[in-house]
């Protein structure tokens, strides 16, 4: 049978559970700055290619040059969990962060590390 939860812990689960944008931007304006982004890649690795069409006469350095040239990836950072954003901004002078949310931190921090294999 599951314990009931105090509003303390719920608000720490909610933290847990939550998400803050680390994009560096606002929810509305990353969701225009990443479409963005992704297309400026791109265009840059198309006018790479069309600048490699001009260079060479023959079709077979064209084909090697094409297939050397990089393609730079380029995704969006994951968001970061609330917990952490808070934690990172908290000011202990002014308040402390209680036990739920120090050992809802530490839970967090568990699952991030690496798995060692």
């Amino acid at each position: 049978m599951t314990q009931r939860q105090t509003p303390q812990q719920k608000k720490v689960l909610d933290y847990v559970n939550h998400s803050k944008n680390s994009y560096g931007e606002n929810d509305k304006s990353s969701r225009k700055a990443i479409r963005s982004r992704k297309a400026q890649v791109n265009r840059q690795f198309r006018r790479e290619q069309t600048q490699l069409l001009q260079q060479y006469d023959d079709a077979d350095e064209l084909s090697a040059a094409l297939q050397a040239q990089p393609r730079l990836n380029w995704k969006k950072a994951a968001d970061a969990p609330l917990i952490a954003h808070i934690a990172k901004r908290a000011k202990p002078v002014l308040k402390p962060m209680s036990e739920a949310q120090h050992q809802a931190l530490l839970k967090l921090r568990k699952q991030a590390r690496p798995q060692s294999s």
